[in-house]
């Protein structure tokens, strides 16, 4: 029996309509998981752990930042190298940092270099005393949103914070040597057959972004408590990213219409204040992260028993 073949027209519309179907439950989606994951992030006072996480910061930045240089530069070779770096990094990351700011801190690790020959195994034992007490911050956090208890002990919790600060410490480096100046790339791929893609990939922050992404996902699922599914652990860490970028794309809405009322408030205080708040807005986005990632396992339902009314009446 002769069979009617819709037109190729018709199949194309077809395929449309489902596209824009799919397209549009996935967004839906999206947005149910970010608005779940924000619901968690207030109901688990997220904001609570990253004011916390925020000052720890702020406690151990300078000293954590000299023992860094010293250890990336003994890793590059060469220290002036790595304080050129690193210095370039805080000035592209801290939006808005006054100048003098700049120039005090530079004087100091300048001095501090000075003075130091090489990395001691005293100083990569207080490097990573610092990092474990910052990767433990961290670790508290999403053990509080994701309301799961600790289990295994101090040792247990301590060997965590140890393997967490040790990847935190893995992705500040290579996160560091990815946002040095193009002109050391390209001495160091010149006459590579990768060294124009490289540089592309650097120059649009490529190769950056997906470093971010990775190492925030595999963060997310490996040190959540409980069962973090791929998908969830992916979702928190594109969350945490989009946000952070979306933080420095829109720092011109605070120099138009914030920054004279701060400047009027805390006078010449007004960076150290902006860049106080935006620690604290890059550890919230870190939390809210955590949130999207742990939200189905945090709002999973659980059953309750119905007691029939006579037995309730006995």
């Amino acid at each position: 029996m002769f069979k009617f073949k819709p037109p190729a027209k018709d199949k194309f519309y077809e395929s449309g309509e489902q596209a824009e179907a799919k397209g549009y439950e996935t967004l839906s989606k999206i947005l149910s998981r970010m608005i779940r994951g924000l619901f968690v992030f207030k109901t688990r006072k997220g904001e609570i752990v990253a004011a916390s996480s925020t000052f720890f910061i702020l406690m151990s930045f300078l000293p954590l930042m000299l023992l860094s240089i010293g250890v990336y530069g003994w890793v590059v070779g060469d220290v002036t190298l790595a304080h050129s770096h690193v210095m370039n990094l805080v000035r592209d990351n801290v939006p808005g940092l006054a100048p003098w700011i700049l120039t005090s801190l530079d004087k100091i690790i300048a001095n501090h270099l000075s003075q130091v020959q090489g990395v001691s195994l005293a100083s990569m034992a207080i490097l990573c005393y610092a990092m474990m007490g910052f990767s433990s911050s961290l670790l508290f956090g999403m053990n509080t949103l994701s309301s799961q208890p600790s289990r295994g002990g101090k040792f247990f919790e301590d060997m965590r914070a140890f393997i967490g600060a040790m990847a935190i410490a893995g992705f500040m480096f290579g996160f560091t040597l990815l946002n040095t100046d193009l002109g050391f790339w390209s001495s160091q791929s010149s006459g590579a057959w990768w060294g124009s893609s490289i540089i592309f990939l650097l120059r649009y922050n490529i190769l950056q972004t997906t470093l971010a992404l990775s190492f925030f996902s595999i963060f997310y699922k490996s040190f959540i408590p409980g069962k973090i599914r791929n998908l969830d652990a992916l979702l928190g860490g594109v969350s945490f990213v989009a946000l952070f970028l979306l933080g420095k794309s829109f720092y011109w809405v605070y120099l138009h219409h914030m920054k004279a009322e701060f400047a009027a408030t805390f006078g010449n205080f007004e960076t150290i204040v902006m860049a106080v708040t935006w620690i604290y807005f890059i550890q919230c986005a870190f939390f809210y992260g955590a949130s999207v990632a742990c939200a189905p396992m945090s709002l999973r339902e659980e059953k309750v028993e119905i007691i029939p009314e006579d037995k309730q009446a006995a």
